[in-house]
């Protein structure tokens, strides 16, 4: 199966998601060039289809704030007219 997205949950609830391919361009140019018996290719169509490496690369291989397709996905938004302050503070 190809991923074309990768899906978190920050520790405080917040969604995110990263396109899968950016993920698997980095993995797979990395060993492009470390490895002299692999190509991109080769390692790219492996990688793309690989939820748990895809996911592993990205934990531990990249900095997220460089991540160029990282975006919040359904974040919770209150309007200010709907929050109740009283319901909050008694005396």
């Amino acid at each position: 199966m190809k991923y074309t997205k990768i899906k978190l949950r920050s520790d405080c609830g917040r969604n995110f998601e990263i396109d899968a391919h950016e993920v698997a361009d980095h993995r797979s140019t990395y060993y492009k060039n470390k490895d002299p018996d692999t190509t991109y290719t080769e390692e790219y169509d492996w990688v793309i289809q690989d939820s748990m490496e895809l996911t592993d690369w990205l934990f531990n291989n990249m900095d997220w704030y460089e991540c160029k397709t990282l975006k919040e996905v359904d974040p919770t938004k209150l309007p200010l007219n709907k929050l109740s302050f009283e319901d909050y503070w008694t005396e």
